[in-house]
């Protein structure tokens, strides 16, 4: 929902500050001008967006987390293999 003064200037407003986030098509800025309201309302009607992008941000930190998890467990592999092929080398030297 916008915060507009009739059904182009909502258009607008959609192109101008939801266009960067949701891409230019005109089916998903899609606007209508349906009455006047308060910014309260406003934020009240967009409240499933905000949420939306609630959900959105903490699964992504979510999969960052996994992620993180995830390097760790391959360094600490290499890690491992790195000690295992020292040991190996210095258990050659001290055999030879």
């Amino acid at each position: 929902m916008m915060h507009a003064h009739n059904e182009q200037d909502a258009t607008n407003q959609a192109k101008i500050f939801f266009g960067p986030v949701v891409g230019e098509d005109n089916y998903r800025l899609s606007a209508s001008f349906m009455k006047e309201g308060s910014p309260l309302e406003l934020l009240h009607a967009n409240n499933d967006m905000i949420t939306g992008f609630d959900s959105l941000i903490q699964r992504q930190k979510e999969r960052i987390k996994e992620m993180e998890t995830k390097i760790e467990e391959y360094e600490a592999g290499k890690q491992f293999v790195e000690m295992y092929s020292l040991n190996c080398m210095s258990a050659a030297e001290e055999t030879a």
